[in-house]
């Protein structure tokens, strides 16, 4: 599902509540920031980015980045797996980088209910139906990037399950 969103994710907004500096760029209180994810460290490689112009709370933490040198545009949900120390191999949220329901405080608080009903459609769908090849003429991965990234071709083909 994680793998699904990263590459169907929807832009973030927000308002500045008071004048501040970003990565070195003075951002007036009341401008509304606009963050992607789309671009960089999500679908192509990220920017480089001085340390020196991070704030002191963002060079305390870092978020983990993908392995660059892959295909970032491709469905991998395997991204999102990690071996522990005990040698289990387990999810892990913060694999990469992952916006669907924002951060933080002002964060979607219906994340877990959105994320529980698509476990079940998922699930009731995966019971009823197998997934079947789609003829090429509507296979693809093909998409436009606006603000979003968002499939040309989005087709699945069902076969009931015969128990």
């Amino acid at each position: 599902m994680d793998e699904m969103l990263r590459l169907s994710a929807m832009p973030i907004t927000r308002e500045a509540t008071c004048d501040t500096e970003l990565l070195g760029h003075r951002i007036p209180k009341g401008t509304v920031v606009l963050l992607l994810s789309n671009g960089p460290s999500f679908l192509s490689p990220s920017f480089e980015i001085p340390e020196s112009k991070r704030s002191k709370t963002s060079q305390a933490t870092r978020v983990r980045q993908w392995n660059e040198a892959e295909d970032m545009r491709a469905y991998r949900p395997e991204r999102w797996l990690a071996r522990g120390e005990d040698g289990e191999v387990r999810f892990d949220a913060t694999a990469g980088p992952q916006l669907a329901f924002g951060l933080g405080q002002r964060g979607c608080s219906g994340r877990r209910l959105a994320y529980t009903k698509m476990r079940i459609v998922l699930t009731l769908m995966l019971w009823e139906f197998e997934l079947l090849a789609v003829p090429p003429s509507l296979s693809s991965y093909a998409a436009k990037d606006g603000l979003a990234h968002t499939p040309r071709q989005c087709f699945i083909r069902l076969g009931k399950v015969k128990y």
